[in-house]
């Protein structure tokens, strides 16, 4: 057995994983100059479904499990549409951690899916976390607080992104796994087509530096990103996945402060540790009260 067909060498892609997935919430904003939001998805799945048919060795389409590309490919869609509407609306640092709240909704989700139920540590950590994206998400406007439309949409797009992980933890084997992909991505761009002329007026103003980073977005953003999550996520389990997850928002923040000079402000910095810590307490206090219990 290979290092990556093993649990350890699955996490360490998964790492890797979240540093590329940092790197698309900059990367986004500066595609977004040149398209708009929603159009930008689908060009961008568009691309990537071309980019990894190159690695198709049959175009049989008989034994792929097709309904698991379009449910794969229906939640992703909605999650990814409206995270980009809402980081055309709020900084990279905040909507980055805003995301990661979907690790919240995991727990609750598992319960209702898998009828596993929900422990008191999983509660105190939904509760802080959830402290902590009300931080974030709350502008102070004229001495009362109201929350902007931008986070209103990541959050939104946190409640449909639970689905897909728990989803793609089921996922079958598959023999032709580029097609799959390619498949995958063909629906996620179909999908967003109609909300493009539903919720936005498309816009398409190519530029070469909005093109270059709408290239990275299709290729290492997408078509390499999401290959990798397919592939190693169902080698670990859904917790421990979500765990190294946590890792994305703090290489987004790290990444649009050197390449973009986006500096978070004390109150976005409280509410991210916040987030933080409550997913952390999630994934990691039940695992450190049993090592006590054994000493």
């Amino acid at each position: 057995m290979g290092f990556l067909q093993t649990k350890r060498g699955a996490e360490s892609m998964l790492i890797i994983l979240t540093v590329l997935w940092g790197s698309t919430f900059y990367a986004s904003q500066e595609a977004m100059k040149s398209v708009s939001p929603i159009l930008l998805t689908s060009v961008r799945f568009f691309i990537a479904a071309c980019i990894t048919l190159i690695g198709c060795r049959s175009f049989s389409l008989r034994k792929l499990p097709l309904r698991w590309a379009l449910l794969l490919g229906l939640l992703f869609a909605l999650a990814i549409s409206l995270q980009n509407i809402s980081l055309s609306l709020v900084s990279t640092g905040r909507g980055a951690f805003i995301a990661y709240s979907y690790a919240l909704f995991i727990p609750p989700l598992q319960y209702l899916l898998l009828r596993k139920p929900i422990n008191p540590i999983n509660t105190l950590g939904i509760i802080l976390a959830l402290i902590g994206v009300g931080i974030l998400s709350f502008q102070s406007s004229n001495g009362s607080f109201s929350i902007a439309w931008g986070e209103i949409a990541m959050i939104a797009s946190s409640c449909v992104f639970p689905f897909y992980i728990i989803y793609l933890d089921r996922l079958p084997p598959i023999e032709n796994f580029p097609l799959f992909m390619s498949c995958v991505f063909f629906i996620i761009s179909l999908a967003n087509l109609p909300f493009v002329f539903l919720f936005e007026t498309p816009r398409f103003s190519p530029s070469l530096r909005g093109m270059l980073w709408l290239g990275y977005l299709a290729s290492i953003g997408t078509a390499i990103s999401l290959s990798i999550q397919f592939n190693f996520q169902n080698k670990t389990t859904p917790v421990r996945a979500t765990a190294i997850y946590a890792l994305e928002p703090v290489f987004a923040a790290l990444i649009a402060f050197f390449i973009g000079a986006q500096i978070m402000t004390l109150q976005e910095l409280l509410g991210a540790a916040l987030v933080m810590f409550g997913v952390l307490v999630i994934e990691f206090l039940p695992w450190f009260i049993t090592k006590r219990k054994r000493t």
